[in-house]
Protein backbone atom coordinates (compact mmCIF):
# COMPACT_ATOMS: atom_id res chain seq x y z
CA UNK A 1 0.00 0.00 0.00
CA UNK A 2 1.39 3.39 -0.92
CA UNK A 3 2.05 6.09 1.66
CA UNK A 4 1.58 9.49 -0.02
CA UNK A 5 3.22 12.51 1.51
CA UNK A 6 0.06 14.58 1.47
CA UNK A 7 -3.61 13.80 1.75
CA UNK A 8 -6.63 15.64 0.33
CA UNK A 9 -9.38 16.78 2.65
CA UNK A 10 -12.36 14.49 2.18
CA UNK A 11 -15.80 16.07 2.39
CA UNK A 12 -18.35 13.68 0.85
CA UNK A 13 -20.36 15.41 -1.85
CA UNK A 14 -23.54 13.60 -0.84
CA UNK A 15 -24.70 14.83 2.60
CA UNK A 16 -26.35 11.48 3.34
CA UNK A 17 -22.92 9.87 3.45
CA UNK A 18 -21.64 12.02 6.28
CA UNK A 19 -24.56 11.31 8.59
CA UNK A 20 -23.13 8.33 10.48
CA UNK A 21 -21.85 10.35 13.43
CA UNK A 22 -25.24 12.00 13.83
CA UNK A 23 -27.19 8.80 13.17
CA UNK A 24 -25.59 7.02 16.10
CA UNK A 25 -26.91 9.65 18.51
CA UNK A 26 -30.22 9.90 16.66
CA UNK A 27 -30.70 6.15 17.06
CA UNK A 28 -30.15 6.33 20.79
CA UNK A 29 -32.41 9.37 21.15
CA UNK A 30 -35.18 7.75 19.09
CA UNK A 31 -35.06 4.59 21.16
CA UNK A 32 -35.13 6.58 24.39
CA UNK A 33 -38.19 8.55 23.23
CA UNK A 34 -39.86 5.29 22.33
CA UNK A 35 -39.09 3.86 25.75
CA UNK A 36 -40.44 6.83 27.72
CA UNK A 37 -43.50 7.63 25.66
CA UNK A 38 -45.88 7.12 28.58
CA UNK A 39 -45.64 7.34 32.35
CA UNK A 40 -46.34 3.59 32.47
CA UNK A 41 -43.33 2.96 30.23
CA UNK A 42 -41.19 5.13 32.50
CA UNK A 43 -42.30 3.20 35.57
CA UNK A 44 -41.75 -0.14 33.83
CA UNK A 45 -38.26 0.92 32.74
CA UNK A 46 -37.35 2.02 36.25
CA UNK A 47 -38.65 -1.23 37.72
CA UNK A 48 -36.67 -3.24 35.20
CA UNK A 49 -33.48 -1.30 35.92
CA UNK A 50 -34.00 -1.75 39.66
CA UNK A 51 -34.55 -5.49 39.26
CA UNK A 52 -31.43 -5.90 37.12
CA UNK A 53 -29.18 -3.58 39.12
CA UNK A 54 -28.14 -6.19 41.67
CA UNK A 55 -27.91 -9.18 39.33
CA UNK A 56 -24.36 -10.51 39.09
CA UNK A 57 -22.70 -13.68 37.82
CA UNK A 58 -23.60 -15.60 40.97
CA UNK A 59 -27.31 -15.12 40.27
CA UNK A 60 -28.83 -18.23 38.64
CA UNK A 61 -30.75 -15.96 36.25
CA UNK A 62 -27.61 -14.18 34.96
CA UNK A 63 -27.16 -16.21 31.75
CA UNK A 64 -30.84 -16.13 30.82
CA UNK A 65 -31.07 -12.37 31.36
CA UNK A 66 -27.86 -11.73 29.41
CA UNK A 67 -28.97 -13.93 26.52
CA UNK A 68 -31.08 -11.39 24.55
CA UNK A 69 -28.35 -8.71 24.67
CA UNK A 70 -25.74 -11.24 23.53
CA UNK A 71 -27.96 -12.47 20.71
CA UNK A 72 -28.57 -8.91 19.57
CA UNK A 73 -24.82 -8.20 19.43
CA UNK A 74 -24.27 -11.49 17.59
CA UNK A 75 -26.87 -10.52 14.99
CA UNK A 76 -25.10 -7.21 14.37
CA UNK A 77 -21.80 -9.04 13.95
CA UNK A 78 -23.30 -11.59 11.55
CA UNK A 79 -25.04 -8.85 9.54
CA UNK A 80 -21.76 -6.98 9.09
CA UNK A 81 -19.82 -10.12 8.17
CA UNK A 82 -22.44 -11.01 5.58
CA UNK A 83 -22.50 -7.61 3.91
CA UNK A 84 -18.87 -6.53 4.09
CA UNK A 85 -16.96 -9.68 3.20
CA UNK A 86 -15.88 -8.18 -0.14
CA UNK A 87 -15.78 -4.49 -0.88
CA UNK A 88 -13.28 -1.96 -2.18
CA UNK A 89 -12.55 1.56 -0.98
CA UNK A 90 -11.63 4.06 -3.69
CA UNK A 91 -8.51 6.03 -2.79
CA UNK A 92 -7.24 3.52 -0.25
CA UNK A 93 -3.95 3.19 -2.11
CA UNK A 94 -3.55 6.89 -2.80
CA UNK A 95 -4.77 8.85 0.22
CA UNK A 96 -3.07 8.76 3.59
CA UNK A 97 -6.25 10.15 5.14
CA UNK A 98 -8.33 7.26 3.82
CA UNK A 99 -5.65 4.72 4.72
CA UNK A 100 -5.43 5.80 8.36
CA UNK A 101 -9.17 6.32 8.85
CA UNK A 102 -9.97 2.94 7.30
CA UNK A 103 -7.27 1.26 9.40
CA UNK A 104 -8.81 2.71 12.57
CA UNK A 105 -12.30 1.65 11.63
CA UNK A 106 -11.16 -1.83 10.62
CA UNK A 107 -9.69 -2.21 14.13
CA UNK A 108 -13.02 -1.04 15.60
CA UNK A 109 -14.79 -3.97 13.93
CA UNK A 110 -12.23 -6.35 15.40
CA UNK A 111 -12.64 -4.86 18.89
CA UNK A 112 -16.41 -5.23 18.60
CA UNK A 113 -16.15 -8.82 17.42
CA UNK A 114 -13.71 -9.58 20.23
CA UNK A 115 -16.11 -8.19 22.84
CA UNK A 116 -18.84 -10.52 21.59
CA UNK A 117 -16.53 -13.57 21.49
CA UNK A 118 -15.08 -12.84 24.93
CA UNK A 119 -18.59 -12.47 26.34
CA UNK A 120 -19.61 -15.77 24.78
CA UNK A 121 -16.64 -17.34 26.62
CA UNK A 122 -17.56 -15.52 29.86
CA UNK A 123 -14.30 -13.54 29.82
CA UNK A 124 -16.22 -10.46 30.94
CA UNK A 125 -13.25 -8.55 32.36
CA UNK A 126 -11.37 -8.73 29.07
CA UNK A 127 -14.50 -7.74 27.13
CA UNK A 128 -14.96 -4.70 29.38
CA UNK A 129 -11.27 -3.80 29.00
CA UNK A 130 -11.86 -3.38 25.26
CA UNK A 131 -14.66 -0.87 25.75
CA UNK A 132 -12.37 2.17 25.95
CA UNK A 133 -10.32 1.28 22.83
CA UNK A 134 -13.58 0.47 21.03
CA UNK A 135 -14.88 4.01 21.60
CA UNK A 136 -11.53 5.75 21.29
CA UNK A 137 -10.53 4.08 18.02
CA UNK A 138 -13.97 4.78 16.53
CA UNK A 139 -13.69 8.49 17.27
CA UNK A 140 -10.12 8.57 15.96
CA UNK A 141 -11.28 7.00 12.71
CA UNK A 142 -14.05 9.57 12.27
CA UNK A 143 -11.70 12.40 13.21
CA UNK A 144 -9.09 11.28 10.68
CA UNK A 145 -11.69 11.10 7.94
CA UNK A 146 -13.64 14.27 8.61
CA UNK A 147 -11.92 16.67 10.99
CA UNK A 148 -8.12 16.29 11.00
CA UNK A 149 -6.01 18.75 9.05
CA UNK A 150 -3.55 17.44 6.48
CA UNK A 151 -0.67 18.04 8.90
CA UNK A 152 -2.53 16.19 11.67
CA UNK A 153 -3.07 13.26 9.31
CA UNK A 154 0.68 13.24 8.62
CA UNK A 155 1.36 13.33 12.37
CA UNK A 156 -1.01 10.40 12.91
CA UNK A 157 1.04 8.43 10.42
CA UNK A 158 3.95 8.96 12.83
CA UNK A 159 1.78 7.84 15.78
CA UNK A 160 1.24 11.39 17.05
CA UNK A 161 -2.39 12.10 17.92
CA UNK A 162 -4.07 14.99 19.77
CA UNK A 163 -5.52 14.27 23.20
CA UNK A 164 -9.01 12.80 23.36
CA UNK A 165 -10.68 16.13 24.14
CA UNK A 166 -9.19 17.79 21.06
CA UNK A 167 -10.31 14.94 18.82
CA UNK A 168 -13.86 15.07 20.18
CA UNK A 169 -13.97 18.87 19.93
CA UNK A 170 -12.82 18.61 16.31
CA UNK A 171 -15.66 16.23 15.53
CA UNK A 172 -18.24 18.35 17.33
CA UNK A 173 -17.08 21.43 15.42
CA UNK A 174 -17.22 19.52 12.13
CA UNK A 175 -20.72 18.20 12.72
CA UNK A 176 -21.97 21.35 14.50
CA UNK A 177 -23.29 19.50 17.51
CA UNK A 178 -22.27 18.27 20.94
CA UNK A 179 -22.55 14.60 20.10
CA UNK A 180 -19.55 13.26 22.02
CA UNK A 181 -20.01 14.81 25.46
CA UNK A 182 -20.86 11.38 26.87
CA UNK A 183 -17.14 10.52 26.59
CA UNK A 184 -16.42 12.41 29.80
CA UNK A 185 -17.09 12.33 33.52
CA UNK A 186 -17.97 9.12 35.29
CA UNK A 187 -18.49 7.16 32.05
CA UNK A 188 -14.93 7.85 30.90
CA UNK A 189 -13.59 7.03 34.38
CA UNK A 190 -15.34 3.66 34.19
CA UNK A 191 -13.80 2.93 30.79
CA UNK A 192 -10.32 3.83 32.02
CA UNK A 193 -10.72 1.67 35.12
CA UNK A 194 -11.81 -1.31 33.03
CA UNK A 195 -8.94 -0.91 30.58
CA UNK A 196 -6.16 -0.26 33.08
CA UNK A 197 -7.07 -2.84 35.70
CA UNK A 198 -8.63 -0.37 38.12
CA UNK A 199 -11.03 -1.14 40.92
CA UNK A 200 -13.94 -1.69 38.52
CA UNK A 201 -12.04 -4.81 37.47
CA UNK A 202 -10.47 -5.72 40.81
CA UNK A 203 -13.67 -5.28 42.80
CA UNK A 204 -15.55 -7.61 40.45
CA UNK A 205 -13.27 -10.46 41.59
CA UNK A 206 -13.44 -9.96 45.35
CA UNK A 207 -16.37 -11.96 46.68
CA UNK A 208 -17.38 -13.35 50.06
CA UNK A 209 -16.37 -16.79 48.76
CA UNK A 210 -12.91 -15.70 47.59
CA UNK A 211 -11.51 -14.71 44.21
CA UNK A 212 -13.88 -15.29 41.30
CA UNK A 213 -15.36 -13.37 38.40
CA UNK A 214 -18.54 -11.65 39.55
CA UNK A 215 -19.46 -8.84 37.16
CA UNK A 216 -22.80 -7.07 37.21
CA UNK A 217 -25.31 -7.98 34.52
CA UNK A 218 -25.85 -4.35 33.52
CA UNK A 219 -22.17 -3.64 32.91
CA UNK A 220 -21.89 -6.68 30.61
CA UNK A 221 -25.10 -5.71 28.81
CA UNK A 222 -23.75 -2.20 28.36
CA UNK A 223 -20.51 -3.30 26.70
CA UNK A 224 -22.42 -5.59 24.35
CA UNK A 225 -24.75 -2.74 23.40
CA UNK A 226 -21.78 -0.45 22.76
CA UNK A 227 -20.12 -3.12 20.61
CA UNK A 228 -23.23 -3.62 18.48
CA UNK A 229 -24.00 0.06 17.96
CA UNK A 230 -20.42 1.10 17.20
CA UNK A 231 -19.90 -1.83 14.84
CA UNK A 232 -22.98 -0.82 12.86
CA UNK A 233 -21.91 2.84 12.79
CA UNK A 234 -18.47 1.73 11.59
CA UNK A 235 -20.00 -0.47 8.89
CA UNK A 236 -21.98 2.54 7.65
CA UNK A 237 -18.73 4.49 7.43
CA UNK A 238 -17.16 1.74 5.33
CA UNK A 239 -20.18 1.71 3.01
CA UNK A 240 -19.78 5.47 2.68
CA UNK A 241 -16.07 5.13 1.91
CA UNK A 242 -16.88 2.54 -0.74
CA UNK A 243 -19.39 4.92 -2.33
CA UNK A 244 -22.27 2.49 -1.78
CA UNK A 245 -25.03 4.89 -0.74
CA UNK A 246 -27.73 2.20 -0.75
CA UNK A 247 -25.75 -0.02 1.63
CA UNK A 248 -24.95 2.96 3.86
CA UNK A 249 -28.66 3.75 4.16
CA UNK A 250 -29.47 0.10 4.92
CA UNK A 251 -26.86 -0.07 7.66
CA UNK A 252 -28.12 3.19 9.17
CA UNK A 253 -31.62 1.68 9.25
CA UNK A 254 -30.16 -1.25 11.19
CA UNK A 255 -28.49 1.21 13.55
CA UNK A 256 -31.69 3.20 14.07
CA UNK A 257 -33.50 -0.02 14.93
CA UNK A 258 -30.94 -0.89 17.57
CA UNK A 259 -32.24 -0.40 21.09
CA UNK A 260 -31.11 2.38 23.43
CA UNK A 261 -27.90 1.76 25.35
CA UNK A 262 -28.21 0.28 28.82
CA UNK A 263 -26.93 2.67 31.45
CA UNK A 264 -23.95 1.25 33.35
CA UNK A 265 -24.38 0.52 37.06
CA UNK A 266 -23.00 2.79 39.74
CA UNK A 267 -19.27 2.54 40.30
CA UNK A 268 -18.05 0.01 42.82
CA UNK A 269 -17.02 1.36 46.17
CA UNK A 270 -13.28 1.76 46.44
CA UNK A 271 -13.04 -0.61 49.38
CA UNK A 272 -14.34 -4.13 49.78
CA UNK A 273 -15.74 -5.38 53.03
Amino acid sequence: MSNPESSPGLVPSNPSLRSVHEAMHKAAATARRRAVRTSAAIAASERTQALLADVDEQDPAFDALLGPALQEAERALIYIAGNFAHFTIPGLGDSKRIQLAAGCLHLVLEHGQSIVVLTQDKCFGSALALQRPLHETFWRGLWLRYAATDSQVDDAGRDKFPVKGAILDGLDNTFKRDGSSYMAGSFWKHLCSYTHGGFQQIGARLTADGLKSNYKLLEVMQVLRSAGMIQLATAAEFASMAGDEALARTVLEQLNAYVAPVEPPAARAETHE
